[in-house]
């Protein structure tokens, strides 16, 4: 005969155990850790910040959807780009972007992401990556991740981002 625990929330827990014999002998007590996971990873984050001299003094900050923008040391709009509605960034320089995801219980496993319609998901072990984006680039960034225990995080989408340094036509 024997016991029993149930654990059902989500956490870092550690078992010890040993075993008793018909005769009332006792075994050493053997102990393991034990990770329950119920919760999605949290939803990534993706970042900009303009790459070149054109890019100096500028930090980020976040937008009501979720991608970071530029701004100047003043708080005013650089004016490298233009942002003519909440779902398209214009840029004139090149673009680094960070993606990064979080797990509190079991950690990341994997981070998913692509740029553009066409291009193939990339995969990082890492919780966070950065790449850079070219001039002539046009179109958004998705992100997803799965966490230790294979929960998936909910997919983010960035706004349509559009690098473009070629002057107007008159």
């Amino acid at each position: 005969s024997g016991s029993h625990a149930t654990i059902s929330d989500s956490g870092k827990y550690t078992i010890e155990y040993r075993s008793v014999d018909g005769s009332g002998n006792r075994s050493e007590s053997v102990s393991c850790e034990i990770w329950i996971d119920t919760v999605a990873p949290d939803v990534p984050t993706i970042s900009v910040e303009m790459i070149g001299n054109e890019a100096q003094n500028i930090t980020t900050y976040m937008s009501g959807n979720g991608i970071s923008m530029m701004s100047t040391p003043n708080g005013e709009a650089p004016n490298l780009y233009t942002s003519f509605s909440t779902d398209y960034l214009f840029v004139n320089a090149a673009i680094k972007v960070t993606i990064s995801a979080d797990d509190e219980t079991s950690g990341i496993a994997k981070l998913y992401w692509k740029t553009g319609t066409n291009e193939v998901l990339q995969c990082s072990s890492a919780k966070s990556v950065t790449f850079t984006l070219p001039l002539g680039y046009s179109g958004v960034i998705t992100a997803y991740s799965k966490d230790v225990s294979g929960l998936v995080s909910e997919v983010k989408e960035s706004e349509k981002v559009v690098l473009d340094n070629a002057k107007p036509v008159t």
